[in-house]
């Protein structure tokens, strides 16, 4: 389903995974989705360019898709092909392809708000659009990237022994190296985590601010976030409305989540007891009543029904969130085997 604003035609409903592997990713005002299995990407949303079934595109090459992610008019899909581009506002060419080396080889993408794309490769390698490695291994110590985010100028790299390590645009802290800066030009390791022990096993990056996922074993995964606050993006107790951190801060949630994603303002964090949104609601995507501009802490987005269905993946965009559930198979019977 999707939650605020995603463009004039974006349809209000569940978001079906089926049982294929689906790639999801969300625009400034549009969702993409990419199904293995139709050998299709779907377009939901935008302005003014798609009805509410979505602008559907079918290629031989989507069966073999590696990973999706969107700029903010634009699909980037890797496949076998090589690297597909879409443009969504239907005022430039649509579809270009281009020769991808060591497509198959890799396991996550990303833009940022510049539309700088970045892949991660199965070796732990950044590659560029043309393939090209972005850093040297020497830049991470030696140790291979697993985990990849870009935001709206900065970026998150996790590695391979749950270090973080960001680089960019850095004036509100979202960096979250202890002090803000116009700039970090080369991927520097966020020391207060490892000081204290902390394993960080994924992030995720919105405009100005930044959400880590800590891995907490057996007590399950915890969140910490820094940059600017001034819309409630944070969901932290230790920051002000307004303010901002370069020192990441506990976001507090009852429950481990199991995936977050950032969007332009705004968060959204998959539990076992549900969806929880937070941060700018101005445009609904917090799932909040239209006088709530704000929504400071994690709530639970009572439309999501964990009975009977689980998250898969997570998306937000400039004003809204994507939620992909898929349906829970009872258990079966004795006779049912």
């Amino acid at each position: 389903m999707t939650v605020g604003y995603a463009g004039d035609d974006a349809p209000d409903g569940a978001l079906d995974a089926r049982e294929d592997a689906v790639f999801v990713a969300a625009g400034w005002t549009f969702t993409a989705l990419v199904s293995p299995r139709e050998k299709s990407l779907r377009v939901l949303g935008g302005v003014g360019v798609v009805d509410s079934a979505g602008r559907v595109i079918v290629n031989d090459a989507f069966a073999r898709a590696r990973a999706c992610a969107c700029a903010t008019d634009a699909v980037f899909v890797v496949t076998s092909r090589g690297l597909g581009h879409f443009y969504v506002d239907g005022e430039r060419d649509a579809e270009t392809w281009r020769e991808y080396d060591g497509a198959d080889a890799v396991v996550a993408a990303d833009v940022d708000g510049d539309g700088r794309f970045m892949a991660l490769d199965d070796r732990g390698r950044v590659l560029d659009a043309d393939g090209a490695e972005v850093f040297a291994p020497s830049v991470f110590s030696g140790v291979a990237v697993r985990r990849i985010a870009l935001g709206g100028k900065h970026g998150v790299f996790v590695t391979e022994n749950a270090e973080a390590w960001t680089f960019g645009w850095n004036l509100y802290g979202q960096c979250g190296l202890g002090v803000s800066s116009n700039d970090v030009p080369s991927p520097t390791a966020v020391r207060s985590f490892s000081a204290v022990g902390v394993r960080i096993s994924d992030a995720s990056c919105g405009d100005a601010f930044t959400i880590f996922v800590a891995d907490g074993g057996d007590l399950g995964a915890s969140l910490y976030a820094c940059g600017t606050n001034r819309d409630g993006q944070l969901g932290t107790e230790d920051c002000e409305i307004g303010a901002s951190t370069a020192t990441p801060r506990l976001v507090a949630l009852e429950n481990a989540p199991s995936m977050v994603r950032c969007g332009a303002r705004h968060c959204a964090a998959a539990c076992a007891d549900g969806v929880y949104l937070w941060g700018a609601n101005d445009q609904g995507q917090c799932g909040a009543a239209a006088a709530d501009a704000i929504v400071p802490r994690p709530r639970r987005f009572e439309r999501v029904d964990l009975a009977s269905n689980r998250v898969v993946a997570l998306a937000c965009g400039a004003s809204h969130v994507a939620i992909l559930v898929a349906a829970e198979s009872p258990p079966q019977s004795p006779d049912d085997r």
